[in-house]
């Protein structure tokens, strides 16, 4: 509606004039990469998009070692309105749940691994 479409460019043109509220570079800053480099990214960049440099994407993707580090590169430009780029984000938010999820199940696996190995041995040692 007209409604909805004024409220955000109001909310956009806030961020635009305050330069998104962040340094020239900021993202990309190794010092600032250092904060983040332990976490799983899923990072979706719109192949057209003038905004935003795809290289920035690039850089900061090559610089986060976490293994689990993911650029996903489609067939758009900047906005989240866009198909490609919304399927995008929903893979990434899929890609980190089931990162998230393994972790649970992990976890829960090797803590239920180690309760049997102790009880396992503490019978072993009693019939000895």
């Amino acid at each position: 509606s007209k409604k909805e479409g004024l409220t955000l460019a109001i909310i956009d043109l806030h961020y635009v004039t305050n330069d998104y509220f962040i340094s020239h570079n900021q993202m990309i800053r190794p010092d600032q990469l250092r904060k983040i480099e332990h976490i799983p990214t899923y990072m979706v960049h719109g192949r057209y998009d003038v905004v935003c440099p795809l290289y920035m994407s690039y850089n900061m993707h090559r610089n986060l070692k976490h293994p689990m580090n993911r650029l996903h590169i489609v067939k758009a430009a900047h906005t989240y309105y866009e198909p490609e780029v919304a399927r995008g984000c929903i893979k990434g938010l899929e890609y980190l749940g089931n990162i998230i999820q393994n972790k649970k199940t992990t976890t829960r696996k090797n803590k239920t691994r180690k309760n049997k190995t102790r009880k396992t041995r503490t019978r072993k040692t009693r019939k000895s």
